[in-house]
């Protein structure tokens, strides 16, 4: 193989040949973080003898890119009674980023349920997953609202970038955002990437805030000792007591009786 995706482990094979006995003596592999074997070494094998084929195969001596990239391998053979020690070509190893990962947003309220819409006045936080195809992910997240259903720039509102849990979760909740008024809003990730996965905008996830239901308006008529009373005799001044409430927070605004 000449490419692998990060996050693979492989190990160096070795072929010695001649024209004359096989070969004997012994080889190692050396690593390199770039495509064409410069100094300084990423890793080496240790020094094996070759087999009555002359081969060695380092399975022992495995290696696992830190990063995608370009890398490099090449071998020193010591030599032996019939050939001279000598540097094998230098080959060109190339580790690519694995698939994006991938990126779930959700909508959570004060209790961690998950929600698609809310009344206006709730005060909502976003929850991300990420997976990949190779280990869980790492680096750092943020997620942006905007006041429409497509994620339409410009945000109205983001989280601090955070970095995932060992599950690959971040839950937003110190990052909560109340709607401004009823309508389309909507939200989506953006993943940095690490040494695995390259970074990425998670999907557009739509969010309609609705409007509260119309306030219940309670009007009685309190005399003067705050008394209600649903008559009176001529001449008693009375004057009427409203209690407005609603299904989200308590109402404000104005009020008058006729």
């Amino acid at each position: 193989m000449t490419s692998a995706v990060a996050g693979i482990t492989v190990h160096p094979f070795v072929q010695v040949s001649g024209s004359g006995p096989t070969p004997t003596g012994l080889a190692f592999v050396t690593w390199y973080a770039n495509s064409s074997c410069a100094l300084p070494a990423a890793a080496a094998t240790a020094d094996h003898a070759l087999s009555a084929a002359g081969t060695v195969d380092f399975d022992g001596n495995t290696f696992t890119p830190p990063a995608p990239g370009a890398y490099s391998l090449n071998t020193y053979y010591s030599g032996d009674a019939h050939y001279a020690q000598t540097f094998g070509p230098c080959e060109p190893f190339t580790v690519d980023p694995l698939s994006p990962a991938s990126v779930l947003t959700q909508v959570h309220d004060a209790s961690h349920t998950v929600v698609t819409s809310a009344v206006a006045g709730t005060t909502v936080h976003p929850f991300v997953q990420l997976s990949g195809s190779g280990p869980t992910p790492t680096g750092l997240a943020f997620v942006t609202w905007y006041a429409n259903s497509n994620c339409a720039l410009p945000g109205i509102a983001a989280t601090a970038d955070h970095a995932p849990s060992a599950t690959g979760t971040v839950d937003f909740d110190g990052n909560t955002f109340t709607p401004p008024a009823p309508g389309a809003y909507s939200l989506n990730t953006y993943y940095t990437g690490d040494a695995h996965y390259a970074q990425t905008f998670g999907p557009c996830e739509p969010f309609t805030v609705d409007p509260l239901s119309p306030a219940s308006v309670l009007t009685q008529v309190h005399d003067a000792a705050h008394t209600v009373v649903t008559s009176a005799v001529a001449g008693i001044t009375v004057h009427p007591f409203v209690q407005v409430s609603g299904s989200g927070p308590t109402p404000t605004g104005l009020a008058y009786v006729t």
